[in-house]
């Protein structure tokens, strides 16, 4: 399916907003280009024991936006065991195996609305947010993304 531009990996527990993720991702070229973007972390930093060991990866929670080049690379990455985060594991194979850099959005938000400054996703255009026990997840997509989905979604129709 060369149309394929990307690929948006995320938590069953994650909220997106569709329209803002495709503004976002408007920005980079998508395809054959190497891209993994999301809310970055990082892992096993600062530990004696583990300095060699620390890297970088987007977090599941917040989303992954992969271009297709860089799901093929990413699919030379395997998990150690069923029980492996993934979303870590790609992180460390990005890192240290295939040298592939990540990008860094704080659009994209590990936890959910209530967990951060209100001044700052103010600021900004959240595109994702995690961790929905409470509030209800549907009035999370409300609040934050249904406005902009349906403007998408009218957009389309004419």
């Amino acid at each position: 399916m060369p149309q394929i531009k990307w690929i948006f990996l995320a938590d069953d527990d994650t909220i997106l907003g569709v329209q803002r993720l495709s503004e976002v991702l408007s920005c980079y070229r998508g395809g054959g280009d190497v891209t993994i973007l999301g809310e970055r972390y990082g892992y096993g930093y600062g530990k004696k024991d583990a300095i060699h060991k620390g890297y970088d990866y987007i977090t599941g929670g917040g989303g992954t936006a992969l271009s297709v080049g860089a799901a093929k690379l990413l699919s030379q990455c395997a998990c150690a065991s069923l029980s492996a985060p993934d979303d870590m594991t790609l992180g460390a194979c990005a890192t240290h195996r295939l040298r592939v850099p990540l990008t860094h959005s704080p659009l994209f938000h590990q936890a959910r609305p209530q967990d951060y400054p209100r001044e700052v996703l103010a600021r900004d255009r959240p595109i994702s947010f995690h961790r929905h026990s409470t509030p209800d997840p549907l009035k999370v997509y409300a609040t934050w993304f249904q406005h902009d989905d349906l403007a998408l979604r009218r957009r389309d129709e004419l």
